[in-house]
């Protein structure tokens, strides 16, 4: 029986959206942090910009990581969103730790 389910089509088709090939989540976190210290929108030498995407780097690499916030009593935190995609369905997730700036903005201080 258990064999019989594994191999049904619909649920080997459920099994691959689940597991994309490539998955972008942390490549699209990336590009939005590079955004944020380097933004298209404004015209820099290619000193500054090197300097700026190594900063950006710096910073992903140090809040890449993040863990899960707790609360004073020590229970994990979580929160609810609401994405307009799902039209009114919420998804629970886990409350990260802040964003740290630590090595950023010693070198924005230097600089």
């Amino acid at each position: 029986k258990l064999k019989a389910i594994a191999t049904a089509p619909l649920f080997l088709k459920d099994v691959r959206q689940l597991s994309p090939h490539a998955q972008t989540y942390g490549l699209e976190s990336f590009h939005s942090v590079v955004n944020r210290f380097a933004p298209k929108s404004t015209a820099f030498s290619y000193e500054c910009m090197a300097a700026r995407t190594m900063i950006a780097i710096m910073h992903f690499n140090e809040n890449s990581a993040r863990l899960q916030a707790e609360t004073s009593e020590g229970h994990k935190q979580w929160h609810v969103k609401a994405p307009k995609a799902r039209k009114g369905a919420l998804t629970v997730c886990s409350h990260k730790t802040p964003v740290t700036f630590g090595k950023c903005s010693s070198i924005t201080k230097k600089i």
